[in-house]
């Protein structure tokens, strides 16, 4: 069973990515690394015997096994680390940012992102949030319409007043979110962007890496009121999101 635990952990990683597609369609970048993972590990699996024969190989194997150990203890400090940032602060902001999400069939949200906009409600109706709401996500190569636009239509149904929203329709990733963002709230408001109080609405696996790009971009009073992340898409997102914070850093 120990020999083949590469080919059952391949296997198992395809399968799990191929269904979480089917079921709430995964960034497709997200979706290429984890595919390419797990093709590698079954391919290795028929190739390490022959892998053996090669001159060095047990040394070389040693010395990959040594870097892996310390891979993964820093790969557990900074998943440690993700988890638990501080993700809910119900006080109340001057501006809510609620950061988009790739779209499916070009004009449809993700569940990840109409739970942020269920968050986003929540924050208005319960919490009391007055200012403006933020939308930001813009238009995709493949898409008929911007994130913003999609999020703008999903708010009117659930009622929030029109004259509340501002959309932010040109970034396509999350530093660019905080970036085009940011001339937006200044403009509004009159304030530099650090004497302004934002709070993020996003993914709760996202709050350490937005924390970062928000201090970068000047954002000197963050807060975040963070979706859930459903059990199903935990693993992935929580897994691939260690490298998203240490390409952030670098």
């Amino acid at each position: 069973m120990i020999s083949c635990i590469d080919i059952i952990t391949g296997t198992i990683i395809i399968i799990y990515v191929i269904s979480i597609n089917i079921i709430a369609n995964m960034s497709k970048s997200y979706t290429i690394v984890a595919i390419s993972i797990g093709t590698i590990l079954i391919l290795y699996h028929f190739l390490k015997e022959h892998f053996k024969k090669i001159k060095y190989f047990k040394k070389f194997h040693n010395y990959c096994s040594t870097i892996f150990c310390i891979g993964l203890l820093l790969f557990i400090l900074l998943e440690a680390f993700i988890i638990g940032c501080p993700k809910l602060d119900k006080s109340k902001s001057e501006f809510l940012l609620v950061l988009g999400e790739e779209l499916k069939n070009g004009e449809n949200m993700s569940l990840i992102l109409r739970d942020r906009l269920d968050k986003a409600v929540n924050s208005i109706y319960r919490e009391g949030d007055g200012g403006y709401i933020i939308l930001s996500g813009g238009r995709r190569r493949a898409d008929y319409i911007s994130e913003a636009d999609a999020m703008e239509r999903y708010l009117l149904d659930q009622g929030i007043p029109k004259e509340r929203i501002i959309k932010e329709n040109k970034s396509m990733n999350i530093n660019e979110n905080f970036k085009f963002s940011k001339d937006i709230i200044e403009k509004q408001s009159g304030k530099a962007i650090k004497d302004i109080s934002v709070k993020i609405i996003t993914t709760d696996y996202l709050v350490l890496r937005c924390g970062i790009i928000a201090s970068r971009n000047g954002y000197g009073n963050v807060k975040f009121n963070a979706s859930g992340t459903r059990i199903y898409l935990a693993p992935i997102y929580y897994i691939i999101e260690v490298f998203e914070v240490i390409s952030t850093i670098f």
